[in-house]
């Protein structure tokens, strides 16, 4: 089996194991292992789990309704395609709903639409006209037309109510449940439950002949793991920019880079720079949500990443992947689910790793969960809530002790040679993981602000200041909305 196909599968492995980990958040949620946090030692010396802590439960043999609203139906792998076809997450998900169904008497049933905003608007409809058509909803956290849609309807219960979710245990993510979490509201959550949150990152790969060929002297490994991995390491390989065709103009379907990417402008792969070298694109202190930008330190890392892009004669850039494929591009940034989904072919060995930090002094490396990706949660207020909640609970904890363990045993059976440091390397951004509001809001348009000061040189300070009265207002409107004043 080719390395690629390897990692990919550890990134799948590591990136279940944490799922529910803190690190960055200052929370101490345990991860670890598989069969870490799971169970309960009684008196006896026997081990409870978390099913057992539930206990029995009939539901009645009813419908237990999922809707799992995801613009990439296709490729969605929250729910299971068929009985069993051999596809790890497949088998494992009909495997876990399988049991849970039998063991509370419910038969759980999925809806599909045909995308997120098409699915919460007839959540929406439903709720406003006092039909229960679901119990769960698993969606985007970015839009206004995904789960905040919902909660702008007050159509999402207030998952802090809900005894049986126990935040505090590894089937749940901890970073989510820290920066989500706003007046003691909460309306959706990350975790085991939703197999899409395997591809949520947004992520760096580093082609790992073109390394050795173009810095011999650089052991990523090393610098990684020592902390050397930082912005302007990365920089310094943007020299190897090189217009192979000799028009004059860089084209990612033909020329060759240090760095490719989703550099648009748009916001969110330049925000997940940004939010690598250690900024908050908001503060959350539990009850207030800010956003301040122009500090010394925003200014310095936008001027760094800046550097990144060929401003002076890039043309395209959409076929980032396609490029990095074809052994055009010594780094990608791109997100986990083109990792997935896109790059299997690929001949050439590669290496999931996390982006690089401002500085060898920046504590740790932090990875930006990509707010598009389906990978949240919701309850919806009119379903019968305390049952919900206790399946979802059932079904996180299932997850965590059934998803894990096949990935890891297919991971085990199909790599021929363990490559011990380059699952480390995925494990360790797997472990920085974080989101937070303005990730998913852009309030004032400051992530886009971020994202045009660094690909369109747009001046930084006058565009946030110009935009400080509206981000304000719309942080605002935000609050009020979530703790449904």
């Amino acid at each position: 089996m080719k390395r690629g196909i390897c990692l990919i599968l550890a990134a799948q492995l590591m990136l279940l194991a944490a799922c529910g980990s803190d690190a960055g958040t200052g929370n101490e949620t345990t991860s670890g292992s598989v069969n870490s946090g799971d169970t309960t030692v009684t008196d006896d010396g026997g081990e409870k789990t978390r099913l057992d802590e539930l206990g029995a439960r009939d539901l009645g043999g009813r419908d237990f309704v999922i809707m799992d609203a995801n613009d990439y139906p296709s490729r969605s792998m929250n729910i299971y395609d068929a009985e069993i076809t051999g596809d790890t997450v497949n088998d494992a998900i009909h495997n876990r709903d399988n049991k849970i169904s039998e063991l509370y008497n419910v038969r759980i049933k999925y809806e599909r639409p045909e995308n997120a905003a098409e699915g919460c608007k007839t959540l929406s409809q439903a709720f406003l006209a006092g039909d229960n058509i679901c119990d769960i909803v698993y969606s985007r956290g970015t839009g206004s037309d995904g789960l905040l849609s919902l909660v702008s309807q007050r159509a999402l219960a207030n998952l802090e109510d809900i005894e049986y979710l126990s935040f505090d245990k590894p089937w749940w993510s901890g970073f989510a449940y820290e920066n989500l979490n706003l007046g003691g509201k909460l309306y959706f959550a990350i975790g085991d439950l939703m197999s899409n949150m395997y591809v949520s990152p947004v992520v760096m790969t580093a082609n790992l002949s073109l390394l050795e060929q173009y810095a011999p002297d650089d052991d990523i490994y090393d610098l990684v793991n020592e902390g050397r991995w930082t912005i302007d390491k990365l920089i310094e390989f943007t020299k190897f920019n090189n217009d192979l065709d000799g028009d004059g103009v860089l084209h990612t379907a033909n020329d060759f880079f240090g760095l490719v990417g989703d550099m648009s402008g748009g916001g969110l792969a330049e925000g997940a720079f940004v939010v690598a070298e250690g900024v908050d694109l908001c503060h959350n202190d539990g009850e207030t949500i800010t956003v301040s930008l122009t500090d010394e330190h925003t200014a310095d890392v936008v001027s760094k990443v800046a550097k990144l892009p060929p401003h002076e004669k890039m043309n395209d850039r959409w076929e980032y992947v396609k490029t990095f494929k074809e052994d055009r591009s010594i780094f990608l940034q791109t997100y986990m689910d083109d990792v997935v989904n896109s790059m299997r072919d690929m001949d050439s060995d590669y290496l999931i790793l996390p982006a690089p930090k401002y500085d060898e002094a920046q504590e740790n490396y932090k990875c930006l969960v990509n707010g598009w990706t389906a990978c949240f949660m919701g309850i919806m207020a009119n379903a019968d809530v305390d049952e919900a909640g206790f399946i979802a609970e059932a079904l996180g904890y299932e997850s965590y002790t059934v998803v894990r363990p096949e990935v890891y045993e297919k991971l085990l059976k199909q790599k021929a040679a363990r490559d011990e440091r380059s699952t480390a390397m995925v494990e360790l951004m797997f472990d920085s993981l974080t989101i937070d509001f303005n990730a998913l809001c852009d309030f004032g348009g400051t992530v886009g602000i971020l994202g045009k000061s660094i690909y369109k040189d747009t001046p930084l300070a006058s565009a946030l200041a110009k935009k400080q009265e509206a981000t304000d207002d719309e942080i605002a409107k935000f609050t009020d909305n979530w703790l449904q004043k």
